[in-house]
């Protein structure tokens, strides 16, 4: 007997997250005062939808063709595209106009250092910065930045250093962080320099982290205004080790080209909402049976994501 499957359909093709596809734009569509779209045909001839207001300085045309990334698949199968952006690549340094400083006092009575900064669009992002950094660039009039994400036509930057050695933090390393306290919503963080991060707490409720704990955090990437973006390590579980899952029931997702994925969702040891990938296959292995062994992939605001494992 097969656990409980839900099937939710798709009126685009399947993609490959992280992969670049073409798209031909149909037309802009105007859902309400607030709201519109653009028509986007994948290189399957399916239609999917692109919000318009938030790439609206692009400069897109109906009858153009654009390349877009396959930014997140999410575990109902929706797809979330990242147009590539007209001047700015990931990965690459750009000189940004620097508008105003400024610091502000959290809640805890600590000072964090921003200089706001403008692309070419006039586009306004603010950074956070060391306050060694907000000091060196007291009468600057341009900043060296790397693009290190866009999300959503936002540029994630990250002022640059004269040398990738000088660098705190790397992405995909972990590092220990002392837990200095805990604010309404965010766990305050101190590295070995002294420099506060914040964790947002409500997604590590049962990690049970305490004032005081010195705790491993991955960091993941940059957010838009230059802070860290952390992962706590889990209390239970490592990346690449396997584990078993109760399962609750599988999410089969069918799209219009025929292709199709399931994702087995099940309990990890909290009884928090575990996200595993099921192989081709799957069917004919998954028959009578309670519980799956899995790798974990990656843990996500302490979400588990892994691979079952036949």
């Amino acid at each position: 007997m097969l656990p409980e499957i839900r099937i939710i359909r798709y009126n685009n093709a399947r993609f490959e997250e992280g992969c670049i596809y073409p798209f031909s734009i149909l037309k802009r569509i105007e859902v309400s005062e607030n709201e519109a779209y653009y028509v986007l045909l994948d290189p399957k001839g399916y239609k999917i939808l692109l919000p318009a207001e938030v790439y609206a300085h692009y400069g897109f045309e109906a009858g153009a063709e654009i390349l877009c990334r396959i930014d997140k698949i999410n575990c109902s199968g929706q797809v979330f595209l990242e147009p590539l952006h007209p001047v700015y690549t990931e990965n690459e340094t750009y000189a940004f106009e620097i508008n105003r400083r400024w610091i502000e006092e959290t809640e805890v009575n600590e000072k964090q250092h921003f200089i706001e900064l403008t692309d070419v669009n006039k586009m306004p992002y603010s950074l956070k910065v060391s306050e060694g950094d907000y000091e060196a660039y007291s009468s600057a009039s341009l900043i060296n930045c790397r693009v290190e994400r866009i999300k959503k036509a936002k540029l994630h930057l990250q002022a640059v250093h004269k040398t990738e050695s000088d660098l705190t933090f790397i992405p995909g390393n972990y590092y220990t962080l002392k837990v200095k306290n805990l604010a309404s919503e965010f766990y305050n963080l101190t590295d070995t320099n002294g420099n506060t991060h914040q964790l947002e707490s409500k997604w590590y409720d049962h990690y049970n982290i305490k004032e005081g704990d010195m705790i491993r955090c991955k960091f993941l990437y940059y957010s838009e205004n230059g802070s860290l973006v952390l992962e706590p390590e889990n209390p239970i579980y490592r990346e690449g080790e396997l584990y078993e899952f109760p399962i609750r029931y599988i999410q089969k997702m069918e799209y219009a080209d025929g292709s199709s994925d399931a994702t087995a969702i099940a309990d990890d040891v909290f009884g928090e909402e575990a996200h595993l990938k099921l192989p081709s296959g799957w069917v004919d292995q998954i028959a009578g049976k309670t519980k799956l062994t899995a790798r974990l992939d990656r843990l996500r605001k302490s979400r588990v994501h892994g691979t079952v494992i036949f």
